[in-house]
């Protein structure tokens, strides 16, 4: 991106225009702007929504920038209005290149970003070229000449209409004429600190532009006693290794119960061992989940990504199927809901279920396949039947393999992993499950020359012409539950020196009664264990603040004030996302 660069930002929520001490994101961007020589003019989309107030804001800054009216804000649904944003732009520049902020994950214009993009576009004499400091601060620069082509996949988009694609996904069909260089700038900025940048505190909290991101950044600025405009990923990362700042602000994920019950269990499974009392139902109803999807989607930024899961099987839920519609019409008629992830032990997995998790609103399918030989997974789960869930699961992944895309389109969403867990009964068999499919990571060991993200990414378009959609096989650790189970772990892998923990820090979980408890592993809500009930809360953030005084006695040794069952816990350093 050499000579004048113009730059699309994409105010089109009115967030772009909250204040942040005395500046706004859209300030920001302005101001950062000026700092970087070859940038030229200046774009600005903005929807109904955001008109009027990005137009006051950049005249009070003295901005001269041209407006780009959108009736209505992009979609992640349809790819394709992302697009038109940066086509627009694009027809309407009188320079050589566009410096373009997603309208859907960038927030901020990270000079940094630019930089870096530009050098790279001139050394790999690409003509899309993408970067990233963390989610939030995406930067895509975009060669004037690239315009024909990006009309013709936006075109292809909007003639079948809805793929489970998204931006990126979009881009790298240019193949050599894209470049990704978000990793590489990642390694150079952890390089010149010494140190891994704290990509996961920073990531959930930035992801989108709404009402928690805002909260987010007043949070780094005030305690880094600096103004918007003077925030740099070092700054950013310095916040997010300081105890509170951002930890407090929202959780990461929520974990939804549908099911209580499972007619048949794996044997080491809690039910197994544990009897759901009357008055805790044995299903999630319509009223709960519903009402507490309303709330996440009045702020995506508080809560990024949903699992439908739970101590039963999810499917099971006589409600499961009008769940995922629910789910599907969210996802194509917002402008952006979380990421939904699904699990099953695959036994119900019915044409209907199997056809909707493919064709929209769904990120990933965890399948409990618990082993691939059918006398393991009789022993594992006795009375089951191996080889219909073996043909529920193809028939999955065939609808995968066919659903609407254009025949050059390496889709991925959603993201099929099957499972198994590491027990006991299962030590023989855990290298045929490894070897059983030629999954993503193995597949691109075996054929890709280069790790660089270009080269994965041509690998990946042969991974799936060639029928392979199983991206990931996960052997998951057995688990006591606190010791209220068996144990028939085949290693333990709990640290010898505790640290605060990663399940609390980040994930809200919500049994099928509403209430919201502490975490997973207490099967009881009433077990002392309880902050709120989703009927009765406004917010994700309100709830989140009644889980505080959890995360600080954690956060000071105090394991057994959050809860009595977090003394005997080993489970405590396992992530849930």
């Amino acid at each position: 991106m050499s000579g004048d660069t113009s730059l699309l930002i994409p105010a089109m929520y009115p967030n772009w225009t909250a204040p942040i001490g005395d500046e706004s994101l859209l300030l920001a961007a302005l101001r950062n702007a000026g700092r970087c020589d070859p940038v030229g003019p200046v774009f600005i989309a903005t929807a109904p929504a955001s008109k009027e107030l990005c137009r006051q804001q950049s005249a009070s800054f003295g901005a001269a920038a041209t407006f780009l009216d959108f009736p209505a804000e992009p979609q992640a649904s349809q790819p394709s209005s992302e697009l038109d944003v940066f086509i627009r732009a694009l027809r309407e520049m009188k320079t050589e290149w566009l410096a373009a902020l997603p309208p859907l994950q960038s927030n901020y214009f990270d000079p940094g970003a630019f930089e870096y993009a530009r050098d790279a576009a001139e050394k790999k004499k690409a003509r899309v070229v993408r970067c990233s400091a963390m989610k939030g601060w995406d930067l895509i620069g975009f060669h004037k000449s690239i315009l024909p082509k990006l009309e013709e996949i936006a075109g292809n988009l909007r003639r079948i209409g809805y793929a489970p694609i998204d931006l990126h996904a979009a881009l790298h069909t240019l193949r050599s004429e894209y470049h990704d260089c978000v990793d590489p700038y990642r390694a150079a900025i952890a390089a010149r600190r010494g140190r891994a940048l704290p990509l996961s505190k920073l990531n959930p909290a930035f992801l989108w532009c709404w009402p928690g991101t805002i909260d987010a950044y007043r949070s780094v600025t005030e305690t880094q006693r600096c103004r918007l405009s003077e925030l740099t990923i070092d700054r950013m990362a310095d916040a997010a290794d300081s105890p509170g700042v951002l930890r407090g602000a929202n959780p990461f994920s929520a974990w939804l119960e549908l099911s209580a019950v499972n007619d048949l269990p794996s044997i080491y499974s809690p039910l197994r061992h544990w009897s759901k009392p009357d008055r805790y139902p044995a299903y999630m109803d319509a009223g709960v989940f519903e009402r507490f999807m309303s709330i996440v989607y009045e702020d995506i930024s508080a809560c990024a990504e949903i699992h439908l899961s739970g101590l039963g099987e999810p499917t099971q839920s006589p409600a499961y199927v009008d769940f995922l519609k629910s789910v599907q019409q969210a996802f194509r008629s917002r402008p952006l809901t979380p990421a939904i992830h699904c699990y099953t032990d695959g036994r119900l997995l019915d044409e209907e279920t199997a056809r909707l998790m493919t064709m929209g609103g769904v990120t990933s399918v965890m399948i409990s396949l618990d082993a691939v030989e059918k006398g393991f997974y009789e022993k594992v789960r006795p009375g089951g039947d191996f080889d219909a869930v073996k043909s529920n699961v193809e028939r999955l992944l065939e609808f995968k393999r066919t659903r609407p895309r254009p025949a050059d389109w390496a889709g991925v969403e959603p993201v099929i992993a099957l499972t198994t867990t590491l027990a006991a009964e299962l030590e023989d068999h855990i290298d045929a499950f490894m070897s059983s499919r030629m999954y993503m990571n193995k597949w691109l060991k075996q054929h890709g020359k280069s790790l660089a993200p270009n080269a994965v990414w041509e690998v990946r378009d042969r991974f799936y012409a060639e029928g392979h959609t199983v991206e990931h096989l996960v052997i998951q650790g057995a688990s006591t539950y606190a010791g209220q189970i068996p144990d028939r772990r085949l290693a333990v892998y709990t640290p010898l020196k505790r640290f605060p923990c990663r399940r609390l820090l980040n994930t809200l979980f919500v049994k099928t009664d509403g209430s919201i408890v502490v975490c997973d592993r207490i099967f009881d809500p009433t077990d002392g264990a309880v902050v709120a009930n989703v009927r009765d809360i406004h917010s994700i953030r309100d709830v989140w603040g009644l889980l505080a005084d959890k995360r600080n006695a954690h956060e000071d040794g105090r394991y057994a004030e959050a809860h009595a069952r977090c003394q005997s816990c080993e489970d405590w350093f396992i992530p849930v996302d």
